[in-house]
């Protein structure tokens, strides 16, 4: 009842106050299906969109790159592999793309390719060893591509793979720890891979994995303080992870297109502004200079073509805005808020979603007694001399 509570608060705010972060990009071409399950990365100041499946879900593979600065879109190439939907790609720190695995009609895949962006080029690398399946986990991290999870023609999976880019080869790892499943969400920050929620025997999940590549191990982490979720899209930027979108415990639409933020650090969650509209099925997403770009999906029977910006610039970076990173914990919070900054700072106000004054005093703490708060979301707002900074937590008791 109290994560419900929350959830309608957060879907209530979210639609008074951020939905006109979101702004809508320009469409692709008219040759362009609308479609769902893109596989969609991001390098340089292009974001590209490659295969998917169409309205009348027959897989595709034709590719198509958007330049974010001028707001446009370019065809290129097909994709030289089998058409497919249910697939998964992954940008790298060497300046290339990964993909693979998905489903061709009936037929689930396992061959693996790389895209220069230099040569626009394809090339085929080695096919995993692996089960064939569909809607893997795709993650890079540490100079490699970890795969698995997914759904494979005995059912869901749980098995994870490392495809090594420097000698072109795959290693199979420790399984991951949680039930078996396929669509779940994942990133990669700071050489580790993160894999949680998704759909698996026993419904929708949201418990949360990350595995350390040094210790070959794996550890569990905090939970989405939501609905479970499956079928969204995610990303990674400066070292936090988002997901956004998709479809929640019941697998069908939420009211809003949620995005969530988490942080490695802290080990938590936090709500920030949902893209318009109900949230959508198989969507994907790309980040061009700290702007991630929605794009794509399924509602209904009904596929997009749409894409919309939001600028996660926006929370940082203003002349008057204390630079030092701040992080509360934990979040939602029940007695004790933590925060945790290399800052000091002067003074602290907290205000409610209706920007009533809450609480304010001098700051000498890290530490905020809450415990009287009612259930909701608020803002705390740090000042140091001229310059301030604004967060947001959660109570749920």
């Amino acid at each position: 009842m109290q994560k419900a509570l929350l959830l309608v608060l957060s879907i209530l705010i979210s639609q008074f106050v951020f939905a006109q972060q979101w702004e809508q990009k320009a469409n692709p071409p008219a040759s362009f299906d609308s479609r769902h399950h893109p596989v969609t990365f991001a390098i340089g100041e292009y974001g590209y969109v490659v295969t998917g499946q169409n309205q009348s879900e027959t897989p595709l593979k034709d590719f198509y790159r958007y330049h974010a600065a001028n707001d446009t879109w370019e065809e290129l190439p097909d994709f030289p592999g089998t058409r497919r939907g249910f697939s998964y790609g992954v940008a790298a720190d060497n300046g290339k793309a990964y993909m693979g695995f998905g489903l061709n009609n009936n037929t689930r895949l396992k061959d693996f390719w790389e895209y220069d962006p230099a040569t626009e080029q394809w090339t085929q690398l080695a096919t995993c060893p692996c089960a064939a399946r569909y809607h893997p986990a795709m993650v890079q991290a540490a100079g490699k591509i970890y795969v698995g999870t997914g759904s494979g023609t005995s059912g869901n999976l749980k098995d994870w793979w490392a495809y090594d880019i420097a000698s072109d080869s795959w290693t199979e790892k420790p399984d991951f720890p949680g039930v078996s499943r396929h669509h779940p969400f994942y990133f990669g920050l700071n050489g580790k891979a993160y894999v949680g929620f998704g759909h698996g025997d026993n419904g929708i999940y949201k418990d949360f994995y990350v595995f350390n590549p040094n210790t070959n191990a794996w550890t569990e982490l905090a939970e989405l303080p939501a609905e479970g979720r499956v079928a969204g899209t995610q990303f990674e930027h400066n070292g936090k992870g988002y997901l956004l979108s998709g479809d929640g415990d019941d697998h069908g639409p939420m009211p809003t297109g949620e995005m969530w933020e988490y942080d490695p650090i802290a080990d938590s969650w936090a709500s920030l502004p949902p893209h318009p509209g109900s949230s959508r099925w198989a969507p994907g997403c790309f980040v061009v200079d700290g702007i991630v770009h929605f794009v794509f999906g399924w509602i209904a029977g009904e596929t997009f073509e749409d894409i919309w910006a939001y600028n996660l610039n926006d929370n940082v970076g203003t002349k008057d805005l204390i630079e030092s990173a701040i992080t509360l914990y934990p979040n939602p919070v029940t007695d004790q808020l933590i925060v945790n900054s290399e800052e000091t700072f002067d003074a602290f106000e907290i205000l409610d979603t209706s920007g009533k004054l809450i609480l304010k005093g001098n700051w000498d703490t890290n530490e905020i007694n809450v415990s009287n708060f009612p259930n909701g979301i608020y803002s705390i707002q740090f000042f140091k001399g001229e310059k301030s900074k604004t967060e947001k937590f959660s109570v749920v008791k």
